[in-house]
């Protein structure tokens, strides 16, 4: 299974997501390792399996309701292409005693998900015993 933040995108939706930030806080628990936090995407038409639902809260008072599917661990379809494109960077210390600390990066929807795919954010294979609090602020377009 991944681990998300993942956001998905189904066939039929109307909408593209475009991730505007994201923000990611001091992880809890860690070894010493270094690496960075990215993108991953792929295409994925049907829901993936054994999700866990994530509660998304719209930061448009009044606005509709999301017509993405969001969820913070999930077993897709076909492994993603992780964009190598670090959007936070720990250092080669342990990343309890590292710089990272609270981090918003302006992605300004230069990420995109379109109907069918699904896009998340994560670590590479150095950052397994990381554990971060990551959110994500995205914009839904008609397609």
């Amino acid at each position: 299974a991944q681990l998300g933040p993942m956001i998905w995108n189904r066939p039929g939706s109307g909408v593209d997501a475009l991730l505007l930030a994201i923000g990611v806080s001091s992880p809890t628990v860690a070894t010493t390792v270094a690496g960075a936090i990215s993108y991953a995407s792929n295409t994925q038409p049907t829901v993936p399996t054994t999700a866990t639902a994530i509660t998304t809260v719209n930061a448009y008072a009044g606005g509709p309701p999301s017509g993405l599917s969001v969820f913070s661990t999930a077993t897709i379809l076909v492994a993603p292409a992780n964009v190598p494109f670090p959007l936070v960077a720990c250092n080669t210390g342990a990343i309890t005693t590292g710089v990272l600390t609270s981090n918003y990066v302006d992605l300004g929807g230069m990420f995109q998900i379109g109907e069918g795919g699904i896009g998340y954010i994560c670590g590479n294979a150095t950052l397994t015993a990381g554990v971060f609090t990551i959110g994500l602020l995205w914009a839904e377009l008609p397609s």
